[in-house]
């Protein structure tokens, strides 16, 4: 499962393994969002594995983004008072 399919096969780990032979573009079964969007079921028995590569796109700093300040609203709340 990779973040992005297009970047993952230019960029980083998985480019690399790629050029070396050592996987194929077959082997990326999965992005991020057809996981979190029930497009594509995750993992169907315990004893599967599932390995992530993330090489980072926008969306991942945005919701990390939207977290944090989610959780320091509370804090932030209080100084203006």
């Amino acid at each position: 499962m990779v973040d992005s399919r297009a970047l993952n096969l230019q960029f980083g780990d998985v480019a690399q393994a790629i050029a070396r032979g050592e996987m194929s573009r077959d082997d990326l079964d999965a992005e991020l969002g057809q996981l979190v969007g029930g497009e594509l079921a995750g993992r169907q028995h315990e004893e599967q594995i599932t390995i992530a590569k993330h090489v980072g796109i926008g969306v991942e700093d945005l919701v990390a983004a939207e977290v944090a300040l989610a959780k320091l609203q509370p804090t932030m709340e209080g100084e203006h008072q």
